[in-house]
C-alpha cells in the first residue's frame, strides 16, 4: 500500500515537514510507504491550525476529482517548532497530542478506514512559542551579519 502526503512547504534540511513525516513513519507498519510530494509553489502555511483546514479541503477536492478515496487528514499548528523538537519522542511532552493523532491515523491506514480530520497544535504555551520565535529571528539576523535593530528597519 502507498500513502501520498502532499506538502506545499519548501524543503530544506531539518524542516518541520521532515520531522512530522519521520514521526508518522514510527507509527506506520513497515509495509507502508510514505511519499512526500512537493508542489513548486507552496500553498500550505503550517503556522496556525485553521490555515491547515484550507489545505486539507484542497486535498479532499483533489481526491474527489481524481477518484481517490479520502481517508483522514491531520492539520498541525506550530509547525515551525517541529523541526527543533525532532529529538523528542512522539507522544511525549509538547508532541503528546500529535502522537495520539498519528497513532489514530496509522490505525486507520492499516484498517483502510476513514475518520474525521484532526486539527491540533503542539502542547506548548502560545506565549512561549512566540518568545522562542522572536529569539530565533534574533539568532538568524546575527548569523547573517546584521544587527537586531535591523529587524524593525523599514525598506
Amino acid at each position: 500500500m502507498k500513502i501520498v502526503l502532499i506538502n506545499g512547504s519548501p524543503k530544506n534540511k531539518s524542516s518541520s515537514s521532515e520531522a512530522a513525516l519521520k514521526d508518522l513513519q514510527t507509527c506506520i507498519s513497515k509495509d507502508t510507504e510514505i511519499i512526500n510530494y512537493n508542489f513548486k509553489k507552496p500553498f500550505l502555511i503550517k503556522e496556525e491550525v485553521y490555515q491547515n483546514r484550507w489545505a486539507i479541503s484542497i486535498m479532499k477536492n483533489w481526491c474527489a476529482k481524481t477518484g481517490f478515496r479520502w481517508g483522514q487528514g491531520v492539520g498541525i499548528g506550530c509547525g515551525g517548532a517541529l523541526a527543533s523538537m525532532s529529538g523528542l519522542a512522539l507522544g511525549t511532552g509538547p508532541k503528546s497530542s500529535m502522537g495520539a493523532a498519528f497513532k489514530s491515523l496509522a490505525a486507520n491506514i492499516h484498517n483502510k478506514s476513514q475518520a474525521n480530520d484532526v486539527y491540533l497544535s503542539l502542547n506548548f504555551p502560545r506565549f512561549l512559542y512566540k518568545l522562542m520565535a522572536e529569539f530565533g529571528w534574533r539568532q538568524s539576523i546575527k548569523k547573517n551579519g546584521l544587527k537586531v535593530r535591523d529587524l524593525s528597519r523599514r525598506l
